[in-house]
């Protein structure tokens, strides 16, 4: 799995991806993070399923992912994202609601 952080401007989002052996073999599983960065909150539809983002290769499934949160976040406020290898998990915090 390989974690990115990138700051919109209306919050700080991680996205997570897995790879899988069935097709699409990517998988992005996105979370809006709290302001001090110590709770992940995964962003689910308002039918409670979790958002996930699948793609036929990891560089698609991150740039899908960041297009999608552009939507909902606003325009990336810092030129770069984070890729965080090695990185912890975060406590989970409330899933945040985002309607379908």
């Amino acid at each position: 799995m390989t974690t990115h952080e990138i700051t919109f401007a209306r919050g700080t989002c991680r996205i997570e991806i897995e790879e899988h052996p069935e097709m699409p073999p990517f998988t992005a599983h996105v979370a809006l993070l709290d302001a001090d960065g110590g709770t992940v909150h995964p962003l689910v539809f308002n039918t409670g399923q979790r958002v996930e983002i699948h793609a036929t290769s990891e560089p698609l499934a991150l740039s899908s992912a960041i297009t999608y949160l552009e939507g909902r976040f606003g325009s990336p406020s810092e030129l770069q994202h984070g890729f965080l290898p090695g990185a912890q998990p975060k406590p989970e915090g409330e899933p945040f609601v985002i309607e379908h």
